[in-house]
């Protein structure tokens, strides 16, 4: 995914998240799809707010892009075009 003309340096874990919620687009992808597929052992995702800092942060790198990631309440997250 680029921004602009360059292309965001996201780590492995950020790469998951988003490449999850683009294969899953436009449907909004639950805290626990996302751990299962992401980490090793999801319970240290799941149990602490490791999430949403990976969420920060990514939101963080595309927020120049053409996509935003939204919070979908009680069901977790999705990517959608600006």
């Amino acid at each position: 995914m680029r921004i602009g003309a360059q292309q965001p340096a996201l780590t492995v874990t950020e790469r998951g998240i988003l490449e999850m919620l683009m294969r899953r687009s436009p449907a909004a992808v639950d805290r626990r799809s996302i751990a299962l597929s992401v980490w090793e052992n999801e319970a240290d995702a799941l149990g602490s707010n490791t999430i949403d800092v990976h969420m920060a942060r990514l939101r963080a790198k595309l927020a120049a892009g053409r996509v935003r990631i939204e919070s979908v309440r009680a069901v977790g997250y999705r990517i959608v075009a600006r």
